[in-house]
């Protein structure tokens, strides 16, 4: 019989005293055997960190906890080369490698495999995510394109969320959480065993906060909101054999806050849910996983230029087969399909639907050359049908036939590892992603006033082509020492933008040009002694654009990634940690940038410092204290045209149980 584990992950399974299953990885203790992270999201099969053919960061739940922070976006700040623009209290933009931007639109967002990003736009809204950090077995940060190993839209990178697994882990808890501009929130966190074959998680939160200070920036106090944010989450796992396991997953999620949108703020109300079910079978024919879920969203906006609403659904189903052959080689064949749709007012027509189906295979092959060489080779092609339905508007300059069309396009990653020595591992990799356009960038079709906005259905999807060399060592003269750097090439072609001016007051979805970026980062992190660790870690990253951003020979609103994005960035993490006390800091540093304001004219925002840090104490009955602050450094300070990020200070009580 096929059995998909490594050597190593039997020799484990061996040395436990309670059995565990043959296709389920107990991440617990690989990671305490390998003295590393284990992931299985880049080839299918268990590896270290150290091993994956990508370039790869994995947060553990003792980073999420010792980061203080009370938000995912707050938590990824401490990777190298993540950047992290705050808009609002509770609105965040987040992007790997730069080409951030508002409601980033290249990130690939999972949480357990299930995509959490925003399809109607492309983007995601954090604080939609309905799982609580405290669930949160570890966060896997992957940098570059990668859209033929971990699926549609992987352009500058992954960020994969991996909870806990209710089958084996009991990470019950609960606490609440107070601070600065009223901050209040409450989470709940229950594991419960129904057998030895059932397990079950349920979580919940609910968090209020007040906005930050409107005037700062001569921002439009008409455009914000006091954010709140409630969620809940059930997690149920079911080992149906000693080789098959059933999990559900089914959530929801109800958010107010205020976005930034290109130039202007606007209040937006979001309503998710979601349901998932998959099923795992380790089977003659190798390690067999098939998925369907199905993701609901009601979004509404509300600005100084009009206001809207839409309901957008998904349903993805997944099916992938992973075989070792032998020793020396794992395949994987993956097939997929996905249809989206999108209905609404003041944002399609009334009774109209914008969809697409897309129909999607791909396949992998990891080669074990040898004990110190592998390569892995993956490919992916995706066949896009979009439709109209309905109506258009009288302004709208496409018709119904211009909808009716398709497009395919391939993507791969390529990737070689090669462990020179004990302490070097080099990876040599290329690969090319996607950025297909939203369903807006094809089909928004509204009128507010005089502005007229409407997609295009003949959008190209962006490629993105990376080059990449990255160096891994370990180094002597730093106790724990460890190296890492990376050189990269990246190329974005058919750059795709909604965009405007002033004298021609109509939006319009559009490919504008090509933009090239390169650069190199670098991070070093050790230890002193039993108590302290620390962590240095710098990027330098240039984008040079070749766009188009005029309507009709006239300056627009398009994206400028070039000034938008920071050339330098620099972080620093410290931390102490003795029994029951713990004490961390991350100090960041970002250059200056510019930024597109509302008369399509650039605003300067000079570089700036941040400091975030978290004091806690654990008691012998497992009840946390901790004080943490965000922005410590400064009352406010401006990161964007948007008003100047405030210091937030937090004290938390929480017990596990």
């Amino acid at each position: 019989m096929n059995k998909l584990l490594l050597t190593t992950s039997c020799a484990l399974i061996s040395l436990s005293s309670s059995a565990v299953m043959a296709q389920s990885i107990d991440y617990g203790m690989m990671q305490e055997l390998f003295g590393e992270p284990v992931t299985t999201s880049a080839t299918g099969k268990p590896q270290r960190m150290s091993d994956v053919p990508v370039t790869m960061e994995i947060l553990t739940a003792d980073d999420i906890r010792r980061s203080g922070a009370v938000n995912l976006p707050e938590v990824l700040r401490q990777v190298n080369g993540v950047n992290v623009i705050q808009s609002s209290t509770q609105s965040y933009d987040v992007s790997i490698r730069g080409y951030n931007q508002p409601l980033s639109q290249r990130l690939l967002v999972l949480v357990n495999g299930r995509q959490v990003y925003l399809d109607h736009y492309g983007y995601t809204a954090w604080s939609t995510i309905p799982v609580q950090l405290e669930e949160i077995r570890q966060i896997e940060v992957v940098k570059g394109p990668n859209t033929a190993l971990f699926g549609f839209n992987a352009v500058s990178g992954v960020i994969n969320i991996v909870t806990f697994n209710p089958l084996y882990d009991d990470v019950s808890s609960a606490g609440i959480t107070v601070g600065t501009q009223d901050f209040r929130k409450a989470h709940y966190v229950q594991s419960l065993k129904l057998s030895d074959k059932i397990g079950v998680r349920i979580s919940a939160s609910k968090r209020e906060s007040d906005a930050f200070d409107s005037s700062l920036n001569g921002f439009a106090a008409a455009g914000t909101v006091d954010p709140e944010q409630e969620s809940l989450n059930l997690d149920a796992m079911y080992q149906m054999t000693d080789k098959s396991q059933m999990r559900l997953e089914i959530s929801g999620s109800n958010v107010k806050q205020t976005d930034e949108i290109s130039t202007a703020p606007f209040v937006v109300d979001y309503e998710t849910k979601s349901a998932k079910l998959s099923y795992e079978l380790d089977s003659d024919w190798g390690l067999i996983k098939a998925s369907a879920y199905k993701n609901f969203l009601d979004w509404g906006y509300a600005s100084s230029v009009g206001s809207g609403n839409l309901d957008n659904e998904i349903l993805v189903v997944q099916l992938e087969d992973t075989i070792q052959l032998n020793d020396a080689h794992t395949v994987r064949l993956q097939g997929e399909y996905r249809e989206n749709e999108v209905t609404g007012a003041g944002i399609v027509a009334d009774g109209a639907e914008i969809s697409y189906q897309v129909y999607a295979a791909g396949g992998m092959w990891n080669w074990s050359i040898n004990d110190a060489l592998s390569w892995t080779n993956a490919v992916r092609i995706d066949h896009l049908q979009l439709d109209h339905n309905g109506i258009l508007t009288a302004a709208n300059p496409f018709s119904a036939s211009d909808f009716d069309r398709s497009i395919t396009e391939f993507s791969y990653n390529s990737g070689v590892v090669w462990k020179a020595s004990e302490n070097d591992t080099f990876r040599l990799s290329t690969a090319r992603g996607l950025e297909v356009p939203s369903l807006l960038g094809y089909g928004l079709d509204a009128v507010s006033g005089p502005v007229t906005i409407v997609g295009k259905p003949d959008l190209d999807p962006a490629i993105v082509t990376n080059y990449e060399l990255a160096w891994d060592r370990k180094v002597d003269f730093v106790e724990n020492g460890l190296f890492r750097a990376a050189v990269f090439h990246q190329k974005t072609q058919d750059v795709k933008t909604l965009q405007s001016s002033l004298t021609f007051p109509v939006y319009n979805s559009d490919n504008i040009g090509d933009s090239t970026s390169y650069g190199i980062e670098a991070s070093l992190d050790g230890s002193v002694g039993e108590n302290f660790d620390w962590g240095l870690g710098y990027i330098y990253q240039k984008t040079n654009d070749d766009l188009d951003n005029t309507v009709a020979g006239v300056q627009s609103s398009a994206k400028e990634y070039e000034k938008r994005n920071p050339e330098h960035q620099l972080k620093l993490k410290l931390g102490y940690h003795n029994g029951a006390w713990e004490a961390d800091a991350l100090a960041y540093y970002a250059s200056g940038t510019e930024h597109t304001t509302a008369d399509f004219s650039f605003d300067d925002v000079d570089g700036y410092i941040g400091v975030n840090a978290r004091v806690g104490y654990t008691f012998d009955n497992d009840v946390t204290l901790a004080v943490s602050a965000m922005n410590a450094q400064s009352a406010s300070v401006e990161t964007t045209p948007n008003p100047d990020v405030e210091r937030r200070m937090f004290v938390s009580l929480s017990k596990k149980f």
